[in-house]
């Protein structure tokens, strides 16, 4: 139910306006030019504005202008003084239209019903705007990051050879009994995970010499469900639900593998030591059915739509905001190096496709992966792949 505020002196108009919009199924709120008209708009979710233009006090041009302060809420206004040049102050001022008194309510509903629509869309384009804002941004972090990131490694890289050694030549002079060996064995192996940590770097800043070809996704779930069916814990269950499609996409195989390995790997983590289950679904979607918010750049008709979830305990927003970011982990203790799901994100961006999560603390968490189809298999000449080889069985991030 759409609620109107009825802004007006006169006591009958308001009277009349609640009687004959509340059987147009409207919820109307009157109030008059002295009342706390922004405490009423911030209390009740107002969708349109019906204004008198002449009030003790203020007049509606003054009230309407407080409305429109740094909102986009249609106003309405209701004069027994139509003119032309009353209606283009109003229009000039932020008014979307008019009606003049005696009303006719057959007419106002009309006018009520379009532009509550015409609001309803303003609304969706801003905060469509807002979050591919928000992704541009996002994406540049992520880019400046690896950038900085690729750079650091080298130099760190040279410094932990030197440490590392020097560790090793340490053991190979001591017995095996002395004391010192233990700590230098604990140098020796901190400085292997780190050097693995710097590879990962490293390998999403080079360009490899991997050809993306012309691939179906089924037979990679497949073969991803197998291999994690017969790896499960006892207390999670998984289940697929595949749609069988001759679709195909372009993309490296083993990426696509990787990153179907690594959803489900996080999914049977999220579950931790409760009972849960594991969805994979997998069908071909039309691109108008995908929220344009997830997919600026609509490359295809058709997008092979990867769903992965699970019953764990689920993501907080503040974790959601910065999930797919270098470095960003919720795992430190358990050796999480942050950067799985960023690989997995930017795997997909070489695709053409996008990766999208919906999740709240205590329900789970969906993870969809959308990359475009294909019409015709094909190679492209030259095509090289920026994103890492990297060995992720049996890995945690």
């Amino acid at each position: 139910m759409k609620t109107i505020l009825v802004i007006d002196d006169d006591d009958r108009i308001k009277t009349l306006c609640e009687k004959r919009l509340g059987k147009f199924g409207y919820n109307v709120i009157v109030a008059d030019g002295e009342s706390d008209i922004l405490q009423i708009l911030e209390l009740n979710g107002i969708d349109l504005v019906l204004l008198d233009q002449i009030m003790p006090g203020k007049d509606g041009l003054e009230v309407m202008e407080m409305i429109k302060h740094g909102s986009h809420l249609p106003v309405i206004m209701m004069t027994a003084f139509g003119s032309i040049d009353l209606a283009i102050t109003f229009m000039q001022s932020g008014g979307v239209d008019f009606v003049e008194k005696p009303i006719d309510f057959d007419i106002l509903n009309i006018k009520i019903q379009k532009e509550i629509l015409a609001a309803e869309r303003l609304k969706k384009e801003i905060l469509d705007r807002k979050h591919a804002e928000r992704q541009l941004l996002q994406a540049q972090k992520m880019e400046a990051l690896g950038r900085l990131a690729g750079g650091i490694s080298h130099d760190f890289g040279n410094i932990l050879s030197v440490i590392m050694g020097n560790a090793i030549m340490a053991l190979e002079h001591l017995p095996s009994g002395h004391p010192a060996v233990v700590h230098l064995s604990q140098i020796d192996i901190s400085g292997k995970h780190a050097t693995t940590l710097i590879k990962q770097i490293l390998a999403f800043n080079y360009q490899k010499n991997d050809q993306a070809q012309s691939i179906q996704i089924q037979p990679i779930i497949d073969e991803v469900f197998t291999y994690v069916k017969a790896t499960l814990p006892s207390n999670v269950k998984i289940n697929r639900n595949i749609c069988a499609s001759a679709n195909k996409v372009l993309a490296i195989e083993s990426k696509i593998h990787q990153v179907i390995l690594n959803l489900c790997t996080n999914a049977i983590e999220a579950i931790e030591n409760d009972y849960g289950t594991i969805t994979m679904n997998c069908r071909v979607v039309s691109a108008t059915d995908i929220d344009h918010a997830i997919i600026s750049d609509i490359t295809s008709k058709k997008y092979v739509e990867l769903a992965i979830k699970d019953t764990g305990k689920g993501i907080d927003v503040a974790t959601l905001e910065h999930i797919f970011e270098p470095y960003f982990t919720t795992k430190k203790q358990a050796g999480g190096t942050g950067w799985g799901l960023f690989i997995i994100h930017e795997i997909i961006r070489e695709c053409g496709g996008a990766v999208n999560v919906e999740s709240q603390p205590g329900k789970g968490s969906t993870f969809r992966v959308y990359i475009p189809c294909i019409n015709q298999p094909r190679k492209r000449e030259n095509q090289t792949c920026r994103y890492p080889k990297l060995e992720m069985e049996n890995t945690f991030f």
